[in-house]
């Protein structure tokens, strides 16, 4: 008794622990899916992540690439018209179109520089303007390229309200103010005359760092501002975007915006364009010389008195040269070799440009709308070739004919006296005066030194992932020398920046294809 007794003491039965095990075990396995399931997500993120890095890295290489192909594109382009020039005999000079600086007043002599205008020839017919650039890579990586190419000197260089002369600087203002109250005629956001005048204005003012309180201006901050004998300051703007300084907050009022589905279908919208479209601050270069002749050299013997010497007659002699470079007119500047010193490229400048080079007194808008129509017949047909190839040996015979007649309109323009092939600008229009023919053919050109090249990088598989970047480089030949000198050599934009309405849709071209 004593012993059984024990053993219900020493044992006693595990009622209130049943299935404590089986508890446990699924909280371990609870605690383990828990983690795999977290693990798993960390692993499809990194992945992910990983895949996003290397598409984007992809993407900018091909960008990298892209851009290096619209350099070779130009400079081939340049080397194609040197031997067109090669073959025939050159300008001979008389063919100048008034002569004189845009940025002087363009009061020349006439003799102006036929070689430039005959020598070299862009417009939009060629490959760089087409936008037809073949460029393969990255397909196999289901990623397609687009290069677009623009010529900065279809614009008006906004530097041109910084020129001395206050007539002139009135009459480029003028321009710009017509331009900007033509750029939207019948579409979204017209500008008024009024809204036209208040935004070059605020420009101007901001340039010249002067603070209005009605137009709450900051004063320009750049290290390019330059100080006049007579006290005045000129902040040449290095690029476009510092505009928004001036007060003018609104992006799409530089870059342009596509058309609001509401107001058109969705395959029939258009894209409205910004300022960016007919302004510019990159089309009056000129390269800094290497060498400083400053100052005497020191020979290491400690005697330099005779280099501090020659600094300061130096430093008196640049005192006098500046006092007389304030008093000279632009007008009487040299021209800077390989650039067209604001001089607006006819070829390739929109109609809005056109029509804002001289007031309607001098010379009515609508003298430019044969010149346009022309424009665009030829480069639909030259569209048209690019897609279904044929023999144009019988083109061809055509273009040669209407070169060969003086009272057929051609395109492009090989030199400003072929403006004169079209009835409002024939010498048998006595509308047109001969001073105002002097005066506008001062301020065109038939060629262009400065681009702005636009990589688009995208995926053909939906939803479509870009990768955007703009360069701007500076075309330059001088002597047998041909450079392309980088400007702004690498620049991230939004895909709200620039019209895709046309890259969307080859870009599902290509996933079909593909």
């Amino acid at each position: 008794m004593t012993s059984s007794s024990a053993r219900d003491i020493e044992d006693p039965p595990l009622l209130g622990q049943r299935g404590t095990v089986l508890i446990l075990a699924f909280l371990v396995m609870l605690i383990l899916a828990v983690m795999v399931t977290q693990l798993f997500y960390s692993s499809s993120v990194d992945l992910r992540v990983a895949e996003h890095d290397k598409r984007n890295l992809q993407m900018e290489l091909l960008a990298r690439a892209g851009l290096r192909k619209a350099q070779v594109v130009l400079l081939l382009d340049l080397e194609d018209d040197s031997s067109s020039a090669e073959d025939q005999e050159g300008g001979s000079g008389d063919e100048g179109g008034g002569g004189g600086l845009p940025t002087g007043g363009g009061s020349g002599d006439g003799t102006g520089d036929g070689a430039q205008e005959s020598a070299t020839v862009d417009a939009l017919d060629e490959d760089w303007a087409t936008g037809d650039i073949p460029f393969e890579l990255g397909s196999d990586q289901r990623l397609r390229v687009k290069i677009h190419i623009e010529d900065e000197d279809r614009k008006f260089n906004l530097l041109l309200l910084g020129t001395r002369e206050e007539e002139y600087r009135k009459e480029w203002r003028e321009r710009m103010e017509r331009a900007v109250d033509l750029m939207r005629d019948g579409k979204p956001r017209d500008f008024s005359s009024s809204e036209a005048s208040d935004i070059v204005q605020r420009i101007e003012e901001w340039m010249k760092g002067e603070r209005n309180d009605t137009l709450e201006l900051t004063v320009a901050p750049l290290a390019s501002k330059e100080q006049r004998v007579d006290g005045s300051t000129f902040h040449p703007p290095l690029s476009l975007d510092e505009l928004q300084l001036a007060g003018l907050k609104d992006r799409t009022l530089f870059t342009g915006f596509l058309e609001p589905a509401s107001r058109r279908d969705e395959e029939d919208r258009s894209w409205v364009m910004g300022v960016r479209s007919i302004f510019t601050v990159s089309t009056n270069l000129e390269m800094e010389g290497g060498s400083d002749d400053k100052g005497g050299t020191n020979d290491g013997s400690g005697n330099d008195q005779e280099g501090e010497n020659k600094e300061e007659e130096d430093k008196k002699k640049e005192e006098e040269e500046d006092k007389k470079d304030d008093e000279k007119t632009d007008q009487e500047e040299e021209e800077a070799e390989g650039v067209n010193n604001g001089r607006i490229n006819v070829n390739t400048a929109p109609l809005c440009v056109l029509k804002a080079l001289l007031p309607e007194s001098e010379l009515p808008a609508s003298a430019w709308d044969e010149y346009e129509e022309f424009r665009n017949e030829h480069l639909k047909e030259i569209l048209e070739k690019l897609k279904n190839p044929f023999d144009d040996d019988k083109d061809k015979d055509e273009e040669d004919r209407r070169k060969d007649d003086p009272d057929e309109p051609i395109y492009p323009l090989e030199s400003i006296e072929d403006l004169r092939r079209f009835e409002a600008f024939s010498e048998k229009n006595t509308f047109l005066q001969p001073d105002t023919w002097d005066k506008l053919s001062s301020i065109l050109a038939v060629q262009s030194n400065v681009f702005t090249v636009t990589v688009a990088v995208g995926t053909t598989d939906e939803p479509h992932q870009y990768f955007i970047v703009r360069s701007l480089f500076w075309r330059r030949r001088t002597g047998d020398e041909t450079k392309i000198i980088p400007l702004v050599h690498f620049k991230l934009l939004s895909p709200t920046e620039i019209d895709l309405q046309g890259f969307d849709k080859e870009l599902a071209q290509w996933a079909e294809e593909f």
